[in-house]
């Protein structure tokens, strides 16, 4: 996942698209909106697309346009993210593609609770086919056993730079039959100014004991990244055997 948020002045969309042959065949264009006329013939003509929503407290189009429906959007990165958006909210409510592969949510500058748009992200959850992130957001208990739940579907989910509160060990034992995840990555998110995993080992040890309740999740994941969380390698490694969740690849 790609963390760097792509701000411009006085730009709202960047629509990214290019051909098998990624480095030969590639446009980029940035505006203040986009026509959905033009959503689909520019993208009808290219393998890969994806549509960076840059500034979503200025989007001026949302509330005229149905369900964007581009046969192969590829991602949907949504940047800088603040407190509370309500041209966000309806985005994400009523005007989100209706299939993408990957999206991407990253808060602003500021660590902001997920809260105000959680509703609308587990709406679209079965609208994203292989990859879910979030960056910088506050994530409490209830929230982040639902999230994994419902994305359970993806290969790939990642929380980076996220405040975590895990009080106690989630059971996914049934919430997460069947699941495809292949790749989960805490990257950054046990940081001092984070989850603080250094202080609270506790909520680290009821993560992975938590995963570990999934016999599901043991036979599909291959990556677990826990880089740059403040904790000892030799910890964690310690840890993860001890529960039975050595089997992955890990990232510290």
């Amino acid at each position: 996942m790609n963390e760097d948020w792509r701000g411009k002045r006085g730009v709202d969309f960047e629509l990214e698209v290019y051909g098998k042959d990624q480095n030969l065949d590639k446009k980029i264009w940035r505006a203040t909106h986009f026509s959905m006329h033009f959503l689909s013939e520019i993208t009808s003509h290219y393998d890969f697309c994806s549509l960076y929503i840059v500034h979503p407290f200025t989007v001026k189009f949302l509330a005229k346009i149905n369900p964007i429906t581009i046969t192969n959007l590829d991602k949907v990165i949504t940047n800088q993210v603040t407190k509370r958006n309500k041209k966000l909210q309806f985005f994400l409510k009523n005007c989100y593609p209706r299939k993408v592969q990957s999206s991407f949510f990253h808060a602003s500058y500021e660590l902001i609770r997920i809260t105000n748009y959680f509703p609308q992200l587990i709406k679209v959850s079965s609208k994203i086919q292989n990859e879910i992130g979030f960056g910088k957001f506050h994530i409490n208990y209830k929230q982040l056993k639902r999230i994994i739940s419902e994305f359970k579907h993806v290969k790939s989910m990642t929380f980076a730079s996220c405040k975590l509160t895990i009080p106690k060990v989630p059971n996914f034992s049934i919430a997460l039959n069947g699941t495809n995840i292949q790749k989960l990555s805490f990257q950054k998110s046990g940081q001092v100014n984070r989850s603080n995993w250094k202080e609270n080992p506790h909520e680290l040890r009821n993560l992975v004991k938590g995963l570990a309740t999934s016999e599901s999740l043991k036979q599909t994941l291959k990556e677990l990244n826990l880089k740059v969380c403040n904790v000892k390698a030799r910890e964690i490694k310690f840890l993860l055997e001890s529960i039975g969740l050595s089997k992955p690849y890990l990232l510290i």
